[in-house]
């Protein structure tokens, strides 16, 4: 079972950066974890511009010994901008706040 910590999620949370631009850099400035998924946050920013970066959390499903980037449309249930979880989403409530309400 691979550990919910900053330095298991660090590459991951890399790979998501740069899927969304190969350029891109991204520190995880915190994680919350709950039920084998986390969500990291952070500050997404351009290599070639580091100051100018954006807060961005980015949230993962453990399957086996990897954290899986989830595509927050699909887990975050059909009215993601309440502040408590819909019905259908598949994030654990505890982590709705940080991974679908925050950018």
């Amino acid at each position: 079972m691979t550990e919910c910590t900053k330095a298991a999620l660090a590459e991951p949370a890399t790979g998501a950066a740069q899927s969304l631009g190969p350029d891109n850099v991204y520190t995880v400035d915190e994680l919350s974890c709950a039920d084998g998924w986390a969500v990291t946050s952070g500050v997404l920013a351009d290599k070639s511009n580091l100051s100018m970066g954006a807060p961005t959390s980015f949230v993962f499903e453990q399957q086996g010994q990897f954290w899986v980037l989830k595509d927050k449309s699909m887990v975050c249930g059909t009215n993601p901008t309440t502040t408590t979880a819909p019905a259908d989403a598949e994030i654990p409530a505890e982590l709705f706040l940080p991974g679908c309400a925050a950018g």
